[in-house]
């Protein structure tokens, strides 16, 4: 047998984590800015024909059972809602080199279609959700994703600690800890990345799940929010 084969090596699962979702969720007035720029993706899949249509980059794009449509972070983009109606959505963070991605994105839905009945099963669902998102995001256009010719994997890991659990965000000698650099560099480095301090970025983030968390039609109570939120 070849040594290397026998060797058992971890596979770093790549950094996807779901902030909130519906499988099935009606609309009569959708409650969001005309106009926005989040720091999260939004996957839709509306089941009503011609009922929403987004514009970002010049080009519109009308949602429909035909397609899943992927927005990444840091575009702006705009809605407008036509009539009244159904849809799933995911909101989600994503690494290196997902996040470079700078358009929307129209998948074709039928070949995954099968999800959104597994979707109606309360034990299966997280699982069928992330399942799913990863099937997406491996039909996104990589040769169109900008990716920088420098990565800094800790700093990745750094970002992922800060956005994993808002409620907590380490303090900046405990999250150089977990990264096993020191203080300095990891100030340094993550400005030079972020363009802000790991502090800046946390609050941010914190800020932007309020907001979401704010907009949400299950809303809960401000007290649920605050300490979701670490605030």
């Amino acid at each position: 047998m070849n040594s290397e084969l026998a060797i058992s090596r971890i596979i770093q699962r790549p950094e996807v984590t779901i902030i909130r979702s519906h499988p099935d969720y009606n609309v009569n007035k959708w409650n969001v800015p005309k106009t926005r720029e989040s720091k999260f993706f939004y996957c839709y899949y509306c089941y009503t024909p011609d009922a929403v249509r987004i514009s970002a980059n010049g080009k519109i794009y009308t949602l429909g059972p035909e397609h899943f449509f992927i927005i990444p972070p840091n575009l702006v983009h705009e809605l407008e809602q036509l009539a009244p109606f159904r849809h799933l959505f995911v909101h989600f963070i994503a690494s290196t080199p997902y996040n470079n991605l700078k358009e929307i994105v129209a998948i074709p839905a039928q070949k995954y279609l099968g999800y959104l009945d597994l979707l109606k099963d309360p034990l299966k669902r997280n699982l069928v959700l992330y399942t799913l998102l990863y099937n997406l995001l491996l039909e996104l256009p990589y040769e169109r994703m900008n990716i920088p010719l420098e990565k800094d994997n800790e700093m990745e890991r750094a970002i992922q600690i800060i956005r994993t659990n808002p409620a907590e965000t380490p303090s900046l000698e405990e999250l150089a800890r977990q990264l096993h650099i020191s203080v300095s560099s990891l100030s340094h480095r993550f400005k030079k990345i972020t363009g802000m301090s790991p502090a800046q970025y946390a609050l941010q983030f914190r800020l932007e799940y309020a907001f979401l968390l704010l907009a949400s039609p299950d809303l809960p109570n401000i007290e649920n929010i605050s300490e979701m939120c670490g605030f």
